[in-house]
């Protein structure tokens, strides 16, 4: 199952929202999320659904992929309509709403992280960011840990399912409180040397929080300006 969860991981591709500056999506981001956020009747729900599907027709993203990272939250998704149905019936609508919202932002992340690398990320965040200056929070400090954070979700998951299959080669099972244990010890074992690595990387090029310069070189275009118009004036129509 681990296996499965791919957000986090870029897919090179030549699509439109490929091309679009990642401060651009970045912020488009956060307006759909606002916009998903704010729809609470079935009829902006399913024009926020239907904004989301066009864009991920024009970044080619497989729908396999993207149904692939809701497969961990299936039985999330049963659990809470479940307890809709068991004590709040008359309110199951609203149950069914949480659910839709979880999978649109689900969507919007991989929108994000399948059309943006890493290195592209950070520099779009660092500028976006730069007005943390002003109170004395440098913004590459910060855009470099979200990046990082997106970066650590799918090797979590493969940490997570390198460590599940050694224990049921090992005739391990999840549901004992014993292998519970071992498994979240050995992950969080992992994770911290992964960290230790990544910081050592960080010392070993001379990282500073400061730069002047910047490797990726980002030019807002017509086409970011466009897009950014058009998912203001969807917000605007949704709210």
């Amino acid at each position: 199952m681990f296996r499965q969860f791919l957000i986090g991981q870029y897919e090179h591709k030549t699509a439109i929202l490929h091309l679009l500056d990642p401060r651009t999506k970045i912020l488009a981001m956060l307006l759909l999320s606002w916009i998903v956020f704010q729809s609470k009747t079935l009829e902006k729900m399913t024009m926020t659904s239907a904004v989301l599907l066009m864009l991920i027709v024009l970044g080619r993203l497989s729908f396999i992929s993207l149904l692939r990272n809701l497969k961990p939250f299936y039985f999330l998704s049963a659990f809470i309509l479940l307890m809709y149905v068991l004590f709040s019936p008359q309110q199951l609508m609203e149950g069914v709403f949480v659910v839709w919202r979880f999978v649109l932002f689900v969507f919007i992340s991989c929108l994000l992280t399948f059309t943006t690398t890493i290195s592209d990320l950070v520099t779009g965040l660092e500028k976006l960011l730069r007005p943390l200056a002003l109170v004395k929070i440098e913004p590459r400090t910060v855009a470099l840990l979200i990046a990082l954070t997106i970066r650590f979700i799918p090797c979590f998951f493969l940490y997570a399912q390198r460590i599940n299959d050694a224990q049921r080669a090992r005739l391990g099972n999840l549901r004992q409180m014993k292998t519970i244990r071992t498994f979240i010890l050995k992950l969080l074992e992992r994770m911290f040397a992964c960290a230790n690595t990544v910081t050592d990387a960080l010392l070993a090029r001379n990282y500073t929080p400061r730069r002047n310069v910047f490797f990726v070189q980002l030019k807002m275009k017509i086409r970011d300006y466009a897009a950014i118009v058009l998912i203001a004036a969807l917000a605007v129509l949704l709210s």
